[in-house]
């Protein structure tokens, strides 16, 4: 990358997250500062705003407190069919990647049956089980009905960590995905897939994909990542709540500007305001 399109890049970052004063203060909108805000209590203020666009800039946000969380998830009116409700609210949580636990018991509460929220690397087991079960996706006689047998007769004998670890050496590739991206998924186990990703070259891009958004993939796997060819790979890696500083140092300066972009984004609100400098 040039020092010209780095200055560019950083130039245009900057407006977004206000480090630089492109835009005068009293010009900033409440949408732009859900965006950039990164202390607690401004975060509490702006999730209040009648403007459903700034509550959903808030909820995506990873620095928004449980608290405020759980207070827009739970204040969300959803139905299948209507168009004005606030599934804009709905879609920007499952963007957040520290959402906690509390609120997808809020979400299994209030989401109609056919929205899914267990793709979020924060999905507790027990949701991800009950849409699996819900889905009824394996019949008997199909290739994986046995392997899937083999899983649910884990349920209520085994731990989280055990039954992702299933899930992770599975033929199933719908399964293995899941413990890719899963935090409770044990380490060895993400040691494991990342070994499988390199091996088996079919599915490898898809799951170093799935491994880049864990937030509890070991430190050396996501360096090792951050130096894969593929963009997307680099992309959900940098978006990972989780990544190491030296890690989003090294993507801030990536080829691929919306690489860069994200790592940005995302060490700006690791670290408290502070903007990377190309």
């Amino acid at each position: 990358m040039t020092r010209k399109s780095r200055l560019t890049m950083f130039l245009l970052v900057s407006a977004l997250f206000c480090s630089l004063p492109l835009v005068e203060a009293e010009q900033v909108t409440e949408r732009e500062k859900a965006e950039r805000a990164y202390k607690s209590d401004d975060l509490a203020t702006l999730a209040k705003s009648n403007d459903i666009e700034v509550r959903a800039r808030v909820a995506e946000n990873l620095n928004t407190p449980e608290a405020v969380l759980l207070s827009l998830a739970g204040s969300m009116k959803l139905s299948t069919y209507a168009e004005n409700d606030d599934r804009d609210i709905f879609f920007a949580l499952l963007k957040n990647p520290s959402l906690p636990p509390s609120v997808f018991s809020v979400l299994a509460k209030k989401t109609p049956l056919d929205w899914d929220f267990t793709d979020h690397p924060r999905a507790p087991l027990t949701f991800i089980l009950q849409r699996l079960i819900r889905d009824d996706l394996y019949q008997k006689g199909d290739p994986d009905y046995e392997e899937f047998q083999a899983l649910l007769a884990m349920r209520g004998k085994a731990s989280d960590g055990q039954i992702l670890d299933f899930m992770s050496r599975a033929k199933n590739f719908s399964l293995v995905k899941i413990a890719a991206r899963n935090a409770a998924t044990p380490p060895a186990s993400l040691r494991a897939l990342y070994l499988r990703s390199k091996a088996d070259k079919s599915i490898g891009e898809s799951i170093k994909q799935y491994l880049a958004e864990n937030p509890a993939l070991p430190e050396e796997i996501m360096e090792a990542l951050s130096h894969e060819k593929e963009n997307d790979i680099r992309a959900h890696l940098a978006e990972n709540s989780n990544c190491p500083k030296a890690v989003l140092e090294r993507l801030a300066k990536d080829q691929e500007r919306y690489v860069a972009e994200k790592a940005m984004k995302t060490y700006y609100y690791k670290n408290g305001g502070v903007l990377l400098r190309p």
